[in-house]
């Protein structure tokens, strides 16, 4: 699962830096607004960066779920 998490960040990193140089106002401001982050969206894959941020959410939660479960 750490792997998974590690590729998950990776993604998460490359689709940030991707809005951040972007020429889309909204896209461009997801770095310092979780308002406009979450949306709603009016670009058009404006809500990448969000729903990636949620998978790893719940990666993580599994995560660590499965180790409250196996005593680690």
């Amino acid at each position: 699962m750490q792997g998974e998490l590690a590729l998950l960040e990776a993604d998460l990193r490359a689709i940030a830096k991707e809005d951040k140089e972007s020429e889309d106002e909204e896209k461009a401001d997801f770095e310092f607004c979780i308002q406009t982050l979450k949306g709603p969206h009016v670009c058009e894959g404006g809500d990448q960066q969000w729903r990636k941020a949620l998978e790893i959410r719940q990666k993580l939660k599994e995560y660590s779920m499965s180790h409250a479960s196996s005593g680690a």
